[in-house]
């Protein structure tokens, strides 16, 4: 009995044995067949981490090492991109230089046509993809970010991970070069306007502020135009400097602007106290008390301050005088102060020379609806004249309302009055309109009119113009232009041109022709309370002196603009080439405020806008600031070179982290393969060994355990 417990265990430990034998056989086997000396998690746990961490790392790195590549091939197709603007740039600075130096009217339409045709290549260039990703779109890469002359590309970065927790941008933001920057950009935190929702576009180069007030605006005083004797072109009345007109304003005391009259003021300088730095003037208009009816006034011999003091007063017309000159009813003195900041220039060789018969208008307002000829061109005269004017020169004054003088319309916006044909005989002018209307609730429409008749010798009282309600959304009213004159004269008319046989030298005047323009903005009835947002222009001319481009007043219902985004399109032209600008400002507020200086910026055009300006500006055949446009040119090449250069430094950059990326994954894989990898020499010496030991087993088990038939039957 014990012989056979005994047989049977060592049998059993025979049997283990060999297997444990036959496994270390197989796994050597296994780590033959495969070179690897881990195939199973308990070949080695240790190491099967580490091979693990291993793996994952060069798994990552293959991944960047892919990124890298996608990036420098995104960055090398914005490159070609660039360089091609570069190149459409360059060329357009040549045909700039070559319009200059030409006069022949099919040169410049031929040239303007070269110039348009290259914009477009650049609208194509805009809209280049790399692969199927729009490479100026930001990160929105599946849309063509310039649709039908809008951007839906965003300015947001489009990363590539090329580390662990290393990212770069890969894209150029461009959007401002192709569309138009704001440049020196202010918003004033207490207007509510969010600086990052703030957008322009269609502008004309120059320098904007922009206004609001949610009451009732204080009153306003506007040196309107001054008509100077001694001096050929028209020159500011009151001014700081030969170079800067001093703002006046109305009321009871500097800086109140609480005076209780609208309308303006004629004065006329009937004698000259170089000395004193006084003028004696005869003063006329027309003046309203509050929003009673307009009386004419006529005053003589008051004397006029020309170096009065910051906040010092220009002119006084007390109560008494302003009742005996025709207004009844008046118990406040009407008083013209200097608002500038600095005293007036006085009376100076150096500028305009004051003389007898010297005229200058001035506007007043309390809470009125108007209407102002913001600016004009006339393409027969050098200088930048009235479109309207009565009698002799003196610019008409225009209105609005549903009739003369009663400036009682809804109406907000812009109108670009452009005339296309001229009949000197009966005095009319064949126009087109275009104009941006807004009511006080703030709904817009875009007018278009053609061949609309103008009698350019309407009657005080008369209407000018008529924009009838069927072309305005949800209008009960027609907007209508008006002779608001306030000597009671008739529009001037259609004066021959100079040269004109039979005409004496001294009566000769500028008339209109085929292509004049001017911009007339008007604005509803300000009414407390109400918010109103005011936008003014100033461009540089030719000599970098600014010129106004004129300022548009949008009124609307209160608190209509209370966390609403609006968008404020007026027309503006430039007085040297009578191109005209489709021009918007979009805001976006919180709560509305009343803040004199809300924003300010100076706007660049995008490369867009830009050489279809140039291109207008050849075909007319008119570029006296050829200077200002080459250095425009120059501005966008800079800036071309800027993003080339950011361009090539990325690509830099990628190139190497692309070398140490290859680097550490050789090291990544020569670590995996020594911790991975079987000494295959050794294996087969292994291997061997086992071979011999089972066969030795097997033996030594059958000559030291000899089995019986009865073991086998059990």
């Amino acid at each position: 009995m014990m012989m056979r417990v005994t047989n049977k265990m060592l049998v059993n430990e025979l049997n283990r044995n060999l297997s444990n034998n036959l496994w270390r056989m197989d796994k050597l086997q296994r780590q033959l067949s495969t070179t690897r000396r881990i195939n199973t998690p308990s070949d080695d746990p240790a190491g099967l981490v580490k091979s693990l961490r291993l793996r994952t790392n060069l798994i990552e790195g293959e991944q960047y090492l892919r990124n890298i590549g996608e990036s420098v091939s995104f960055l090398q197709t914005t490159d070609g991109a660039l360089h091609n603007i570069n190149e459409v740039m360059q060329k357009a600075r040549v045909l700039t230089v070559q319009a200059a130096s030409t006069n022949n009217p099919q040169a410049y339409s031929a040239i303007a046509q070269e110039i348009r045709e290259l914009n477009e290549q650049l609208k194509l260039i805009a809209n280049t993809t790399n692969g199927s990703k729009h490479i100026f779109a930001g990160s929105n890469v599946t849309e063509a970010p310039l649709q039908n002359g809008e951007w839906r590309g965003n300015q947001k970065d489009l990363e590539a991970e090329i580390g662990v927790g290393v990212k770069i941008p890969i894209n150029i933001k461009i959007k401002d070069f192709f569309m138009g920057r704001l440049k020196d950009l202010y918003v004033d935190p207490l207007s509510g306007i969010n600086p990052d929702k703030l957008e322009a576009q269609g502008l004309q180069e120059g320098d904007y502020l922009v206004s609001t007030a949610n009451t009732l605006p204080p009153s306003e005083a506007d040196e309107w135009r001054s008509l100077m004797g001694a001096d050929n072109n028209p020159g500011a009345f009151f001014f700081n400097s030969a170079a800067e007109a001093a703002p006046i304003a109305v009321g009871n005391a500097a800086t109140q602007q609480d005076s209780r009259y609208s309308g303006s003021l004629k004065i006329e300088v009937t004698a000259v106290d170089e000395a004193a730095n006084t003028l004696t003037v005869n003063i006329s208009g027309r003046v309203a008390i509050d929003s009673g009816a307009y009386q004419d006034i006529n005053i003589a011999g008051l004397t006029m301050d020309m170096a009065a003091a910051n906040d010092g007063a220009i002119l006084t017309i007390t109560a008494a005088q302003l009742a005996a000159g025709g207004l009844p009813g008046a118990t406040q003195d009407l008083v013209i102060w200097n608002n500038s900041g600095a005293a007036l220039g006085g009376i100076d060789d150096a500028n305009p020379e004051f003389a007898v018969g010297n005229q200058t208008y001035i506007a007043l307002s309390s809470a009125e609806a108007n209407a102002v000829e913001a600016q004009s061109y006339l393409s027969s005269v050098p200088n930048n004249k009235a479109f309207f004017y009565e009698g002799d020169s003196t610019p008409a004054r225009l209105g609005i309302g549903t009739a003369a003088n009663q400036n009682d319309t809804p109406f907000s916006g812009s109108l670009l009055i452009e005339a296309t044909r001229i009949n000197p005989g009966d005095n009319t002018a064949v126009v087109n309109i275009k104009g941006h209307v807004y009511q006080s609730d703030g709904s817009y429409k875009y007018v278009e009119m053609e061949e609309v008749v103008i009698d350019m010798t309407r009657a005080a009282g008369e209407a000018i113009l008529t924009i009838p309600a069927s072309k305005l959304p949800g209008a009960t009213q027609d907007l209508v232009i008006w002779n608001n004159s306030i000597s009671g004269s008739a529009l001037g008319g259609i004066y021959p041109y100079p040269g004109d046989p039979g005409v004496p030298a001294d009566q000769l005047k500028y008339p209109l022709a085929v292509g004049d323009k001017t911009v007339i903005s008007f604005s509803s009835p300000q009414t407390l309370p109400m918010n109103r947002v005011g936008i003014n222009l100033q461009y540089p001319d030719t000599n970098g002196n600014k010129i106004d481009g004129g300022t548009f007043n949008f009124n609307r219902d209160a608190g209509s603009l209370n966390y609403d985004t609006e968008d404020f399109k007026f027309f503006t032209l430039n007085a040297k080439t009578g191109i005209s600008y489709d021009g918007s400002i979009t805001v976006e507020e919180s709560q509305f405020a009343a803040v004199d200086r809300a924003v300010a910026f100076s706007y660049q055009m995008g490369v867009f806008e830009f050489l279809n300006d140039v291109s207008q500006k050849i075909e007319l055949g008119r570029i006296p600031d050829v200077g200002n446009t080459l250095a425009g040119a120059d501005i966008r090449l800079e800036e071309m070179l800027m993003h080339r250069s950011t361009v090539g430094a990325r690509i830099n950059r990628l190139e190497l982290q692309d070398s140490r990326l290859t680097s550490t994954q050789l090291n990544f894989t020569e670590l995996l393969s020594k911790n991975e990898d079987a000494d295959l020499a050794e294996v087969i010496m292994n291997l061997k060994m086992q071979e011999n030991v089972y066969n030795a087993s097997l033996a030594a088990g059958a000559r030291i355990i000899q089995p019986t038939l009865l073991d086998f039957l059990r």
